[in-house]
């Protein structure tokens, strides 16, 4: 999927997601939208009621400030090294500083999921795999399987908190912007590991093949292929030791 998004017509831009925001989002447990993020006010609406002046600094640097997350940046390393010739054509930006008429121009990669990266929230209606969690900041999130064919689970439940052991997942989508005839990539783990795998998934020839087998593509298309592939990893200690593809779907 590397070259419909590395191409030597357009632009190529990285999403980062938006670490402030997921914060925001478990201190106010508010489920957040991209609506709200692009209001200009949005990062005091999720700021308590009251906040005591050892809490202030802290309130204001996660209101005010732009940190993303050693994943997105292990991802954005990774596959910009595979861009080839199209490597100075990439640039990176933060999620809060796209705007809706950005998407006009160039293919996008975006980092992460709708809860740190509000900008996926429009391509998730597309997916079959899509992600649910309940009270925010409360416990772990979840894949929902919209269709699930043989063999597949309802859900796919992962970390509790990125930071810890155990496993996670990740979707990754190839989809077309049709209006302006560009694409979209999208690398959403439930947490940082999630993505990161997804990240180190793609940037494994081993690892394409297996997609390109998994979708019954042989030889080189006659025409753009459009999917979403489920990746599942087990952490340790906050970082990604395996990957492996759980289901891959064709998107028509």
């Amino acid at each position: 999927p590397l070259s419909e998004v590395f191409d030597p017509e357009h632009r190529t831009h990285f999403v980062v997601a938006d670490v402030n925001y997921g914060m925001m989002r478990i201190i106010a447990h508010k489920p957040g939208s991209l609506e709200s993020y692009l209001k200009p006010d949005f990062p005091r609406s999720f700021m308590p009621a009251r906040v005591g002046n050892q809490e202030a600094p802290i309130m204001n640097y996660i209101s005010d400030s732009a940190l993303t997350s050693y994943a997105d940046v292990s991802v954005l390393i990774s596959l910009t090294n595979l861009a080839g010739d199209c490597r100075d054509r990439v640039s990176v930006r933060f999620a809060r500083d796209i705007r809706l008429r950005d998407l006009d121009e160039g293919n996008y990669i975006f980092l992460g999921s709708p809860g740190s990266n509000p900008w996926v929230q429009l391509f998730q209606s597309r997916l079959n795999f899509q992600e649910a969690e309940g009270l925010v900041g409360a416990g772990p999130k979840e894949f929902v399987n919209k269709d699930p064919h043989p063999g597949e689970q309802k859900a796919y439940v992962g970390l509790r908190f990125t930071g810890t052991t155990g496993e996670d997942y990740a979707d990754i989508a190839l989809l077309p912007n049709p209006a302006y005839g560009t694409t979209i990539l999208i690398l959403q783990g439930l947490q940082q590991e999630g993505t990161e795998a997804a990240g180190r998934f793609l940037a494994d020839p081993n690892q394409r093949r297996a997609l390109r087998e998994a979708l019954g593509i042989s030889s080189e298309p006659k025409s753009k292929v459009w999917f979403e592939a489920l990746i599942h990893t087990k952490a340790v200690a906050g970082a990604p030791n395996s990957e492996a593809m759980v289901a891959a779907r064709l998107i028509r």
